[in-house]
């Protein structure tokens, strides 16, 4: 779900980095222990059983967070693997090519990455938490549009990230929902009963969740909450994203 998505030759450095760090880290770990199981000649015992420990760490490390290896995951346990690989490339005989590989990377790097962000769509706006940056279209779509039919401490629910810089309050015990069992039904009984007890106005909807009671309901257990807000609500924004907006149709006084 995060392979970063090519929009630029500006964003090149970026996205090669990416993709490098989501193919190498198994790779390395792989290679490592086939080559150390092989390998009859080479370091001696006491480098060997420091290379192992590192391997050790960096496997146990990286299936910590295979189930979802997000970017920022892989970053967080990948120095073994780049431990690995640097010591991998000085033993090799390719110091020479490896060193003008990593000098013409450094350079693009130190130039072209600036300039990108230099360059990048940008724009700021003045919330209730402060002036802030939106490196983002769709973020600071999202986040005007709510400003101007919010005040800090209404209701909100859906978003968190929007709820927190605007001062919105979330009267349910969740912080948004899924499809997927992550969200127990005794939570979404609780979304229920805070959207009837609070009159929420407006209610944040991911692209990734249903929008009609078409077909068997049986098997998605979002039914109840997306039949109150069909019965409730109505759609007040679609936005370039698809993700859409709940409005309550009528607000108590």
């Amino acid at each position: 779900m995060e392979l970063p998505h090519f929009n630029s030759w500006l964003s090149l450095p970026g996205t090669v980095a990416r993709l490098f760090l989501i193919a190498a880290l198994p790779a390395i770990y792989l290679l490592f222990f086939f080559w150390l199981r092989r390998r009859t000649e080479g370091p001696s015992s006491l480098v060997r059983d420091r290379l192992m420990l590192v391997g050790i760490v960096g496997v146990a490390l990286f299936l910590g967070i295979a189930p979802s290896p997000g970017f920022r995951r892989l970053s967080s346990v990948a120095l073994p693997a780049l431990i690995l690989l640097a010591w991998f490339v000085g033993h090799h005989g390719c110091r020479r090519t490896t060193a003008k590989l990593i000098w013409v990377a450094a350079i693009a790097l130190a130039v072209i990455e600036p300039t990108y962000r230099q360059l990048h769509w940008r724009a700021c706006l003045n919330l209730p938490t402060g002036r802030t940056a939106f490196l983002s279209p769709v973020a600071y779509e999202r986040m005007d549009w709510v400003l101007q039919r919010t005040q800090p401490l209404d209701w909100f629910f859906g978003d968190q990230l929007i709820g927190f810089a605007l001062k919105l309050r979330n009267p349910t015990p969740i912080n948004f929902v899924t499809t997927t069992d992550y969200i127990r039904p005794n939570q979404l009984q609780g979304v229920l009963d805070a959207l009837r007890q609070e009159d929420v106005r407006f209610v944040m909807w991911y692209s990734g969740l249903p929008v009609s009671m078409s077909g068997d309901a049986s098997g998605n257990q979002l039914a109840p909450l997306l039949a109150y807000l069909q019965t409730n609500y109505h759609v007040a924004r679609v936005f370039s994203n698809h993700d859409l907006i709940w409005e309550r149709s009528k607000i108590k006084f």
